[in-house]
């Protein structure tokens, strides 16, 4: 039998609100619209921060075009190593 605080516990755990994505062995464009999408950042904010046209951004998501190696750093940076909360960049986590 569960008790009362096993209860309680199990209910806070639900109420979680971000679930946590592992995007590792997806293509690059899916890991990043995933990201983006969990992110709550538009095409137009993410390209505006990676510093990415928003054209290359939308192809590279979808697959049509690769990761340009002049922003391979900018993308790494924004899958690993870049938290956001409801589109607003929070920090900066170091691996």
């Amino acid at each position: 039998m569960i008790t009362q605080e096993e209860r309680d516990s199990l209910m806070r755990a639900m109420e979680m609100k971000h679930a946590l994505v592992f995007c590792d062995g997806l293509p690059i464009g899916r890991q990043i619209r995933i990201k983006r999408a969990h992110d709550s950042l538009s095409l137009v904010q993410a390209s505006e921060f990676l510093k990415i046209p928003k054209s290359t951004l939308s192809e590279i998501e979808t697959g049509v075009r690769k990761v340009p190696r002049k922003h391979e750093k900018a993308i790494n940076e924004y899958l690993y190593h870049m938290y956001f909360a409801d589109g607003e960049f929070i920090e900066r986590w170091e691996q």
